[in-house]
């Protein structure tokens, strides 16, 4: 099977827990409040209620009700300018990782789930090593920075963490080894 289609059907299987997730969650909570955090939760940045209910398809006095309570708890944070009032996900918040592993289920180490992915897509086509300070070197003639970084974008949307990679040659490896900027023997086969 060729690479980008591998891919999509890892994108796909993750998807689809996703729905069993918010099917389950929706059988014991109410599925709007569910279908807003699981829009809450992968958002950056502020929002306004409108487009919130206008993205979920939920009545905007309901959103603003569940966006009030959400906001008591600590997980929204509300801010005005002038005559504007916009919210954003507080990240820091103590419930955000308990809420969003409810959503979405307990995320993986994401440097595990990102080396997954890769072995899926890639098969042998790399190889790589890891250091004490979970850095991933990825060593390659074929990989192209842009899919590898499309992988960890994906990552990044599922768990939050971006994984912490850098792409390489062989041939840069085994410079970055002779002048002493990399030992090898240092490094775990990942």
């Amino acid at each position: 099977m060729p690479a980008p289609q591998r891919g999509n059907l890892l994108r796909t299987s993750l998807l689809l827990k996703m729905e069993e997730k918010t099917a389950l969650l929706s059988s014991l909570f109410d599925k709007k409040t569910v279908d807003i955090l699981r829009v809450l939760l992968l958002k950056s940045g502020n929002f306004y209620i409108r487009d919130l209910s206008k993205e979920t398809g939920v009545p905007l006095a309901t959103t603003f009700r569940i966006v009030q309570k959400l906001s008591s708890l600590g997980l929204v944070q509300k801010k005005e300018f002038e005559k504007f009032v916009f919210y954003s996900v507080n990240k820091e918040a103590p419930i955000y990782h308990e809420v969003y592993s409810l959503v979405f289920g307990t995320p993986s180490d994401p440097l595990e789930l990102f080396k997954k992915s890769l072995k899926e897509r890639y098969g042998g086509a790399y190889s790589a090593y890891q250091d004490k300070d979970k850095k991933l070197f990825i060593i390659s003639d074929i990989l192209k920075e842009q899919e590898v970084s499309e992988i960890a974008q994906f990552i990044f949307n599922k768990t939050g963490v971006k994984p912490n990679y850098i792409l390489i040659t062989r041939d840069f490896f085994q410079k970055m080894q002779e002048m002493g900027l990399i030992q090898k023997d240092k490094l775990q086969p990942a």
